[in-house]
């Protein structure tokens, strides 16, 4: 996630890891805050970077717009969402970018992999299909996904596997 990052901070950060495609996946890719983040400004600093930008926020976002994707307190159930066309829609494009060689990385806004959508829904997903899942950390770190969702559930092989899936 970007959040605390500067868009140059961000960017050395995806050459230094050899990643050459930005995805965006946040339902509403504006910022009042931190406006160089917002959607127009973003791709466009991106691609003066020589590195590609694609926007699938519609299809892999934390919001979906489908009220079907929410239990009755309002929250996304992640299970549901991975089941819907859109969303099914959404990893076919990355995997496609992914066979035609890029190497992409999935952008938030939340910096923290552990609370975002990014780790709960679509990492979740990837992972499960075979890809491999590694969060870049706002120090210039990394963790697995794996890392990520056993810290989630405190260690507990068990608690992981039960955060896969449901309302959160």
């Amino acid at each position: 996630g970007h959040g605390g990052r500067s868009v140059g901070g961000l960017i050395w950060q995806l050459r230094d890891r050899a990643i050459d495609l930005m995805v965006d996946v946040r339902s509403a890719p504006y910022s009042r805050y931190q406006p160089a983040f917002s959607r127009e400004p973003l791709a466009r600093r991106v691609r003066a970077a020589g590195l590609d930008y694609s926007f699938l926020g519609r299809e892999l976002g934390g919001r979906p717009n489908d009220p079907a994707c929410y239990d009755t307190q309002g929250h996304i159930d992640y299970i549901v969402v991975r089941s819907m066309p859109f969303f099914r829609d959404g990893i076919r494009l990355l995997q496609d970018a992914c066979r035609r060689g890029y190497t992409a990385c999935l952008l938030c806004a939340e910096a923290d992999p552990a609370r975002c959508h990014r780790t709960k829904m679509v990492g979740v997903h990837l992972e499960s299909v075979g890809i491999e899942v590694i969060h870049l950390l706002r120090d210039g770190g990394t963790r697995s996904q794996r890392e990520v969702m056993l810290a989630r559930g405190g260690g507990n092989e068990r608690m992981q596997q039960g955060l896969f899936g449901g309302a959160v």
